[in-house]
């Protein structure tokens, strides 16, 4: 079974994660810049639960999500199924709000968010 990780700033280093105990902790916000460009990793409250946003370049995509935990596990599998070789850099980060992503949205993820 590979590890689940994920790249979190402390002060200005980046380091990989395990996210088993931080899943369900917080929804993530987070960019990767990427070889491909920047993919935006966002969970957000819907009515019946959650929603799960990710996109970049070459894809996008939403899931509604009954947990917290189940949202933020499937924009983390997403992003290393396409990305598994990714490696965190300073460009790298979480970010607050949903505005930060706005800018990268070609794909109309958050028009109504």
């Amino acid at each position: 079974m590979r590890s689940k990780s994920l790249c979190v700033r402390f002060g200005t280093k980046f380091m990989q994660v395990q996210t088993a105990g931080t899943v369900g902790s917080a929804p993530i916000s987070f960019i990767h810049q990427t070889k491909d460009g920047p993919v935006h990793l966002l969970v957000k409250a819907a009515k019946s639960g959650w929603l799960a946003l990710y996109w970049g370049t070459r894809v996008a995509g939403t899931w509604p999500c009954a947990t917290l935990a189940e949202a933020n596990e499937n924009v983390l599998r997403c992003f290393r199924n396409i990305y598994f070789a990714h490696q965190c850099s300073n460009a790298c980060g979480p970010v607050d709000g949903v505005g930060a992503h706005k800018s990268d949205d070609h794909w109309g993820m958050i028009h109504d968010l």
